[in-house]
């Protein structure tokens, strides 16, 4: 059991690559299992309002449904996914955006695995706290 022990300190920094190794290309895989939810659609809209209204004064945002809601994030999803997928195919569009999104989750992820490691002092509690998220 000490050896056990032992060997998982040595080797920490190796388990923890792997296990955010691991974490990202599962995550890559499963991008394209997300699905689409009803509001996909909307927030593919709210991002193009805002950047017509930025960049060709349209002021369809005033009267845009969806002007209450937090649009800056659905504009940096306007701006990143089409450089990622063909822009008349909703369906490759639809997956660079869960790509960047699962991209942004995972470093948030790491964060928290710092902000763990910072409060508890243990690699271990705060690897899996990280798997608990």
């Amino acid at each position: 059991m000490k050896g056990t022990v032992e060997l998982l300190q040595k080797y920490y920094r190796i388990i923890i690559f792997l296990f955010f190794g691991t974490y990202f290309m599962l995550g890559l895989c499963l991008v394209r299992d997300y699905g689409v939810p009803l509001d996909e659609w909307c927030s593919l809209k709210n991002g193009t309002v805002l950047l017509n209204y930025l960049f060709h004064g349209d002021t369809t945002l005033f009267s845009f449904f969806g002007k209450y809601y937090g649009l800056w994030f659905d504009t940096l999803l306007a701006v990143l996914a089409p450089r990622f997928s063909a822009v008349d195919d909703l369906r490759t569009l639809y997956f660079a955006r869960h790509g960047i999104i699962f991209c942004l989750f995972f470093i948030s992820t790491i964060f928290f695995y710092k902000i763990c490691r910072y409060q508890f002092h243990d690699w271990k509690i705060s690897l899996l706290g990280t798997l608990f998220l």
